[in-house]
């Protein structure tokens, strides 16, 4: 409830993988979802764990609970560009929940730059080409040919 993102309809997903490739596999397979996501995640791991959200989910809502039910419990409500920069200033301490808005249902077209981004991280993971233009095709609102193509000159 303190979150104040809607709490009719949530899935509580407990920790993050620890690796990236995991992660965003994961986190790629709730990106549809219209609930409400929440996650736990070790302070070590919040600006990576941020970073995938950002990059897999878009720029939504969220809300950082760290050290809930304890002496110094604080809650940071925003946006998760503004979380991850917020956390890059001011380094992460104690357990933190992240809660997450649910997909809106609205498909933003990404920037050409932020797709060849990526297109190149997907690459520098090992992701499978077909997998990665499917799933980024669902992300960034682009063609999936569109996308393959990116894919087929970046490996070049």
């Amino acid at each position: 409830m303190a979150s104040g993102l809607p709490a009719d309809a949530f899935l509580f997903l407990g920790y993050l993988p620890r690796k990236s490739g995991e992660r965003r596999q994961g986190l790629a397979s709730v990106l549809a979802l219209p609930y409400t996501l929440v996650f736990l995640e070790a302070p070590h791991r919040l600006l990576s764990s941020l970073g995938d959200l950002l990059e897999i989910l878009g720029d939504r809502q969220i809300a950082v609970a760290c050290e809930l039910t304890k002496l110094y419990e604080d809650i940071f409500r925003g946006s998760l560009a503004e979380a991850r920069a917020y956390f890059e200033a001011q380094a992460p301490r104690g357990e933190f929940t992240l809660v997450v808005a649910g997909h809106s249902g609205e498909t933003v077209l990404w920037p050409e730059d932020r797709l060849r981004n990526a297109i190149q991280t997907g690459l520098d993971a090992r992701e499978a080409p077909t997998a990665l233009a499917r799933r980024l095709a669902d992300q960034s609102g682009w063609p999936r040919r569109e996308i393959y193509t990116m894919i087929n000159t970046a490996r070049e």
